[in-house]
């Protein structure tokens, strides 16, 4: 951020509930935050000829979006606008103060938001995550067992080794091989500590 001042700390990518050309001016000032959100109260149309194709990277690969950009002017603070053009006419706005983006990442990042609230959605609904959000602590039942992972990968790992060692000696007259079940044995004890 010392080198270029215009990179932010991060930025928030929002629906428009949140839209406040005077939080957007505030976050940016005071904290260096950038926000991408739809823009509220839309009422005029640019000019079709100015829109151009440009590929947008999505979740399913690569796809074609008319976009567009202006400098806006909200409540006094100065935004990025960049619309995008449907083949039905419509045009979605979105704005933000990153200056860092460009026009694809900017609609891959709005449009792309809804696969998180896509995910929160289905958490909620049918796993109830909104009802489990609590600020307290609860204690660990201590008759509950638990499983220690890296002692289950240890025990397979000697498994493994005693399938080994068990084909080795049951192989090792057939290949000439003398090998003591004792040694055998040792290695057994010295690998199961």
């Amino acid at each position: 951020m010392a080198e270029n001042p215009d990179y932010p700390l991060f930025t928030l990518v929002f629906d428009r509930e949140a839209y406040s050309p005077v939080l957007f001016k505030k976050l940016w000032e005071k904290y260096h935050i950038a926000v991408l959100t739809y823009r509220k109260g839309v009422k005029d149309q640019w000019e079709e000829a100015d829109f151009e194709e440009v590929d947008v990277d999505v979740r399913l690969g690569k796809t074609q979006m008319k976009l567009h950009e202006k400098e806006v002017t909200l409540e006094g603070y100065s935004m990025r606008e960049v619309r995008r053009l449907t083949s039905g006419g419509h045009q979605t706005s979105i704005i933000t103060n990153n200056k860092i983006l460009t026009v694809a990442l900017i609609a891959c990042y709005m449009f792309g938001r809804w696969v998180q609230e896509n995910f929160f959605r289905y958490l909620c609904q049918d796993y109830a995550f909104d009802k489990i959000i609590q600020y307290s602590k609860d204690e660990i039942d201590q008759s509950v067992m638990v499983v220690n992972r890296e002692y289950s990968n240890i025990q397979y790992e000697i498994k493994q080794c005693r399938e080994k060692l068990y084909r080795i000696s049951n192989t090792k007259y057939h290949w000439g091989i003398c090998l003591k079940t004792s040694d055998i044995q040792k290695f057994i004890r010295r690998v199961s500590i």
